[in-house]
């Protein structure tokens, strides 16, 4: 990358003043869990993620969601005011859980990428160990060269 690439997209990091982090994981517990302790995973997850970010000097989430995916189907949870919680959309049968796949996206204002990252991967290795789980990291989507694509000359 040039330096006036690396300018342009500090500039237009700092226009917008958004953090964003997003990943895809693969989570097995040592013990299968229900329907209901998976529900609480996801809104541990994100709002432990949210948190931290505001510790960290986010001042306004953009949003913070997960999408889990297990045998029994999924669960959808949202997050844009700390005050309201976390919204979760419910299209699981209630069968024991053993892995899951698990997506996270984190949009936050007022903190850079780096640190939305960190933060939240701090975050997730907290959750699973309190909830007696592992992860897997499939993809982690902060790629500075996926964010600078658009504003490279060919």
């Amino acid at each position: 990358m040039e330096e006036d690439d690396e300018l342009h997209l500090d500039l237009h990091r700092a226009a917008d003043e958004l953090g964003k982090f997003a990943t895809r994981m693969h989570v097995h517990t040592h013990e299968p869990m229900s329907k209901q302790r998976a529900k609480e995973f996801l809104n541990t997850l994100l709002t432990r993620v949210t948190t931290d970010c505001m510790n960290q000097g986010a001042d306004m989430i953009g949003h913070v969601k997960s999408f889990i995916k297990a045998s029994s189907g999924t669960l959808m949870g949202s997050l844009v005011d700390l005050s309201v919680g976390v919204v979760i959309t419910d299209g699981m049968e209630d069968e024991p859980i053993d892995e899951m796949d698990v997506i996270l996206h984190v949009i936050v204002h007022g903190i850079w990428d780096p640190v939305v990252r960190d933060v939240s991967m701090a975050s997730i290795k907290e959750v699973c160990r309190e909830f007696d789980a592992e992860f897997d990291i499939v993809q982690d989507y902060y790629e500075t060269e996926k964010s600078i694509s658009h504003h490279v000359k060919k």
